[in-house]
């Protein structure tokens, strides 16, 4: 599995043993970002991404990626204020926003995995459930 960054102990998602979990995204907290100083970019985020951040190309492995510039700092992301939040008007990059889903290649296929890191957000009642009768619902 590629970095990962801030995902720890990706799972793939299964419509069995995550069946009931729910994701509460009524307050958007970012505080599983706050030790990164970079994070990828997909080409169409470029526009937008570039009015907050520096874009810049860093080694992944044998490739060169498009990043947003965080911090200056080996760790940090100076985008988070004490209490998790991104700062106000500043565009969240897709990396970001997706958490705690990730693609991944699995064993046979890519796959869609979460991090375990998030179960107390997943396993508290919220609005948004996961999975809808055995199937990815429409969140």
């Amino acid at each position: 599995m590629p970095e990962m960054l801030f995902y720890e102990k990706p799972v793939p998602l299964s419509n069995i043993t995550h069946a009931d979990w729910k994701l509460d995204r009524s307050e958007l907290r970012y505080e599983f970002a706050d030790k990164i100083n970079s994070v990828v970019l997909a080409g169409i985020e470029f526009v937008e991404a570039s009015k907050d951040y520096p874009i810049v190309f860093a080694k992944a492995g044998e490739e060169d990626v498009p990043v947003a510039l965080l911090g200056l700092r080996a760790t940090g992301n100076l985008y988070l204020d004490a209490k998790g939040h991104w700062l106000p008007d500043h565009y969240v990059p897709a990396f970001v926003r997706r958490y705690p889903f990730v693609l991944a290649d699995g064993p046979a296929q890519s796959r869609l995995f979460v991090s375990m890191r998030l179960i107390r957000a997943l396993a508290r009642p919220g609005v948004n459930p996961c999975l809808r009768m055995a199937r990815p619902s429409r969140f």
